[in-house]
Protein backbone atom coordinates (compact mmCIF):
# COMPACT_ATOMS: atom_id res chain seq x y z
CA UNK A 1 0.00 0.00 0.00
CA UNK A 2 1.41 3.68 -0.95
CA UNK A 3 1.60 6.38 1.04
CA UNK A 4 -1.11 9.21 -0.69
CA UNK A 5 1.32 12.49 -0.16
CA UNK A 6 -2.27 14.74 0.06
CA UNK A 7 -2.91 12.13 3.32
CA UNK A 8 0.31 12.68 4.76
CA UNK A 9 -0.01 16.98 4.15
CA UNK A 10 -3.83 16.80 5.62
CA UNK A 11 -2.60 15.29 8.92
CA UNK A 12 0.64 17.34 9.61
CA UNK A 13 -1.78 20.79 8.86
CA UNK A 14 -4.41 19.42 11.44
CA UNK A 15 -1.61 19.57 13.89
CA UNK A 16 -1.60 23.16 14.84
CA UNK A 17 1.40 23.43 17.40
CA UNK A 18 4.65 21.27 17.61
CA UNK A 19 4.74 22.12 21.74
CA UNK A 20 3.59 18.61 22.84
CA UNK A 21 6.00 16.48 20.22
CA UNK A 22 9.20 17.58 20.91
CA UNK A 23 12.13 18.80 18.75
CA UNK A 24 13.24 16.18 16.86
CA UNK A 25 10.12 15.01 15.50
CA UNK A 26 8.85 18.78 15.46
CA UNK A 27 11.98 19.06 12.90
CA UNK A 28 10.95 15.66 10.97
CA UNK A 29 7.46 17.49 11.05
CA UNK A 30 8.59 20.45 9.74
CA UNK A 31 11.24 19.35 6.67
CA UNK A 32 8.19 17.00 5.96
CA UNK A 33 5.92 19.50 5.61
CA UNK A 34 7.75 21.42 3.55
CA UNK A 35 8.88 18.87 1.11
CA UNK A 36 5.16 18.15 0.81
CA UNK A 37 4.35 21.48 0.34
CA UNK A 38 6.32 22.42 -2.38
CA UNK A 39 5.77 18.82 -4.40
CA UNK A 40 1.50 19.68 -3.73
CA UNK A 41 2.24 23.71 -4.75
CA UNK A 42 0.53 24.16 -1.30
CA UNK A 43 1.11 27.93 -0.10
CA UNK A 44 -0.42 26.93 3.09
CA UNK A 45 2.06 24.14 3.69
CA UNK A 46 4.63 26.58 3.19
CA UNK A 47 3.54 29.53 5.55
CA UNK A 48 2.44 26.62 8.58
CA UNK A 49 6.12 25.18 8.17
CA UNK A 50 7.31 28.73 8.63
CA UNK A 51 5.36 29.31 11.76
CA UNK A 52 6.64 26.68 12.87
CA UNK A 53 10.20 27.32 11.97
CA UNK A 54 9.33 30.81 14.44
CA UNK A 55 8.02 28.65 17.12
CA UNK A 56 10.15 26.26 16.97
CA UNK A 57 13.08 28.63 17.47
CA UNK A 58 11.50 30.19 20.66
CA UNK A 59 12.88 26.55 22.45
CA UNK A 60 15.88 25.43 23.59
CA UNK A 61 17.66 23.85 20.32
CA UNK A 62 20.94 22.70 20.19
CA UNK A 63 23.24 23.91 17.84
CA UNK A 64 22.86 21.43 15.28
CA UNK A 65 19.35 21.86 15.51
CA UNK A 66 19.30 25.58 14.85
CA UNK A 67 21.48 25.02 11.87
CA UNK A 68 19.05 22.01 10.26
CA UNK A 69 16.08 24.43 11.47
CA UNK A 70 17.57 27.69 9.14
CA UNK A 71 18.14 24.92 6.29
CA UNK A 72 14.56 23.84 6.76
CA UNK A 73 13.68 27.93 7.16
CA UNK A 74 15.48 28.41 3.42
CA UNK A 75 13.78 25.59 1.93
CA UNK A 76 10.59 26.26 2.50
CA UNK A 77 11.77 29.62 1.08
CA UNK A 78 12.47 28.12 -2.21
CA UNK A 79 9.10 26.36 -2.01
CA UNK A 80 7.62 29.48 -2.05
CA UNK A 81 9.81 31.45 -5.09
CA UNK A 82 9.43 28.84 -6.76
CA UNK A 83 5.72 28.90 -7.01
CA UNK A 84 5.82 32.77 -7.40
CA UNK A 85 8.41 33.18 -9.98
CA UNK A 86 7.46 30.89 -12.15
CA UNK A 87 6.78 33.05 -15.51
CA UNK A 88 10.31 34.23 -17.58
CA UNK A 89 8.94 37.83 -16.56
CA UNK A 90 8.96 37.09 -12.78
CA UNK A 91 11.44 34.79 -12.90
CA UNK A 92 14.24 38.23 -14.05
CA UNK A 93 12.42 40.78 -11.12
CA UNK A 94 15.03 42.35 -9.72
CA UNK A 95 14.11 42.04 -5.78
CA UNK A 96 13.25 38.65 -5.19
CA UNK A 97 11.88 38.66 -1.39
CA UNK A 98 12.40 35.01 -1.21
CA UNK A 99 15.21 34.59 -3.02
CA UNK A 100 16.79 37.19 -0.21
CA UNK A 101 15.36 35.06 3.06
CA UNK A 102 16.53 31.94 1.11
CA UNK A 103 19.83 33.42 1.03
CA UNK A 104 19.92 34.69 4.93
CA UNK A 105 18.83 31.30 6.28
CA UNK A 106 21.36 29.40 4.17
CA UNK A 107 24.08 31.68 5.50
CA UNK A 108 23.03 31.43 9.23
CA UNK A 109 23.35 27.57 8.63
CA UNK A 110 26.50 27.70 7.32
CA UNK A 111 28.04 29.88 9.99
CA UNK A 112 26.30 28.45 12.47
CA UNK A 113 28.16 27.09 15.47
CA UNK A 114 26.22 23.68 14.70
CA UNK A 115 27.05 23.61 11.10
CA UNK A 116 30.18 21.32 11.92
CA UNK A 117 27.85 18.79 13.56
CA UNK A 118 25.94 18.34 10.59
CA UNK A 119 26.02 15.08 8.95
CA UNK A 120 28.02 15.76 5.91
CA UNK A 121 25.34 15.77 3.38
CA UNK A 122 23.25 17.53 5.55
CA UNK A 123 26.83 20.13 5.28
CA UNK A 124 26.79 19.08 1.46
CA UNK A 125 22.63 20.46 0.81
CA UNK A 126 23.66 23.82 2.48
CA UNK A 127 26.43 24.41 0.90
CA UNK A 128 24.73 23.20 -3.12
CA UNK A 129 21.28 25.08 -2.09
CA UNK A 130 23.77 27.98 -1.15
CA UNK A 131 25.96 28.16 -3.96
CA UNK A 132 22.94 26.96 -6.70
CA UNK A 133 20.89 30.28 -4.93
CA UNK A 134 23.83 32.57 -5.16
CA UNK A 135 24.77 31.68 -9.07
CA UNK A 136 20.93 31.81 -9.61
CA UNK A 137 21.74 35.84 -7.88
CA UNK A 138 24.14 36.39 -9.75
CA UNK A 139 26.97 35.33 -7.25
CA UNK A 140 29.76 33.09 -7.44
CA UNK A 141 31.52 30.86 -4.46
CA UNK A 142 34.95 30.56 -4.29
CA UNK A 143 37.11 27.43 -2.48
CA UNK A 144 39.59 28.33 -0.53
CA UNK A 145 42.28 26.32 1.04
CA UNK A 146 41.82 27.50 5.22
CA UNK A 147 39.59 25.17 7.41
CA UNK A 148 36.28 25.57 7.69
CA UNK A 149 34.91 22.34 6.76
CA UNK A 150 37.19 19.84 7.68
CA UNK A 151 37.79 16.57 5.44
CA UNK A 152 36.97 17.18 2.07
CA UNK A 153 36.80 13.93 0.97
CA UNK A 154 33.45 13.52 2.69
CA UNK A 155 31.96 16.93 0.83
CA UNK A 156 34.12 15.81 -2.48
CA UNK A 157 30.86 14.95 -4.38
CA UNK A 158 29.08 18.42 -3.28
CA UNK A 159 31.85 20.60 -4.17
CA UNK A 160 31.74 18.54 -7.57
CA UNK A 161 35.05 17.83 -7.64
CA UNK A 162 36.82 15.01 -8.39
CA UNK A 163 40.72 15.80 -7.57
CA UNK A 164 41.01 17.81 -4.30
CA UNK A 165 44.71 18.27 -2.76
CA UNK A 166 44.42 16.90 1.25
CA UNK A 167 43.88 19.42 3.47
CA UNK A 168 40.53 21.50 4.66
CA UNK A 169 38.38 23.08 2.18
CA UNK A 170 36.31 26.34 3.05
CA UNK A 171 33.09 28.06 1.23
CA UNK A 172 34.01 31.34 0.87
CA UNK A 173 31.36 33.83 -1.04
CA UNK A 174 33.05 36.84 -2.47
Amino acid sequence: MSINPNDVFNKLMALGSLSTIGVPKALQAIGTLIDLAGDLDRDDGIARALAWCDELSQTKLTKRQEAQLDYFRANAWGNRQKSKHRSVESAWEWEQFELQQQILCLRRALLSPGFAKLSPRGRCQILTNLGNQLSTMGRFIEVSPDARLGNQSKLRHCLGQSRLRPGPVRAQLI
